[in-house]
């Protein structure tokens, strides 16, 4: 189990889940919790309106370790900021 995921995981594409299941396999993450929490729709500047979410992510192996909390949606690139925290981490670990 690479990736289980909870709650409102249905609204994500598949590619977006595709996308972050690659980059964790590619950090060397084995076994993680991704739930997905859809906010309240906020209007956007063009007047539409676009999901948010709160995606919290839990390393199965590594529980010592916080959930990361991150902010999606309207153009938020969550999985390229998940990776720079874990790469921040892997940094801080080895120092």
């Amino acid at each position: 189990m690479p990736v289980e995921w909870q709650r409102d995981h249905k609204t994500l594409s598949p590619e977006v889940k595709e996308a972050f299941q690659q980059e964790a396999a590619r950090l060397g993450l084995d076994k993680l919790i991704v739930e997905v929490a859809r906010e309240a729709s906020a209007e956007t500047s063009e007047g539409s309106s676009a999901p948010r979410y709160t995606i919290y992510i839990t390393d199965l192996q590594h529980l010592d370790r916080e959930t990361v909390t991150l902010h999606a949606g309207h153009g938020k690139g969550w999985i390229t900021e998940f990776a720079k925290l874990m790469k921040h981490r892997r940094s801080g670990e080895r120092s």
